[in-house]
């Protein structure tokens, strides 16, 4: 069995939080994972997205294919009928969105163990202008 997530709509703000610790049956406690974390400066979501997947399955609804459902739709059963119409409201496919690119803003950072430490964080000043977000601006 396979179990995939996609992306049908996305918000204007993404915040990833990424787990970065598990448990030692070892040592029977929780460890941080300290290895080098590489994140882009420009994040795209599109090869997540339902619309890239589904179109590149074949699977995306066809604009023509209302007609050849409506001659169905006249040969099944009241109860039929109903139940397919739950089913397209429960599967229906999402409008599609137009942006899936994320720029890198800002980073949190924790030093110590997982039982304590001390936050803190680089955010990049150049947000609001066309410079690289990788232009050295982070403070």
């Amino acid at each position: 069995m396979e179990k995939r997530v996609l992306i049908a709509n996305t918000p204007n703000v993404l915040i990833v939080h990424l787990k970065r610790l598990e448990y030692n049956f070892e040592s029977d406690k929780i460890d941080k994972i300290n290895s080098l974390m590489k994140f882009p400066h420009v994040l795209d979501l599109t090869p997540y997205s339902y619309y890239e997947v589904m179109g590149k399955e074949g699977r995306l609804a066809k604009e023509g294919q209302d007609k050849d459902e409506d001659e169905e739709d006249k040969e099944m059963t009241k109860e039929e009928l109903e139940k397919k119409v739950k089913l397209e409201e429960d599967f229906a496919q999402p409008e599609k969105e137009d942006c899936y690119e994320y720029k890198l803003v800002g980073v949190n950072v924790h030093s110590g163990s997982a039982d304590a430490g001390h936050y803190w964080s680089y955010i990049n000043t150049n947000r609001g202008t066309d410079e690289k977000a990788d232009g050295g601006s982070w403070r």
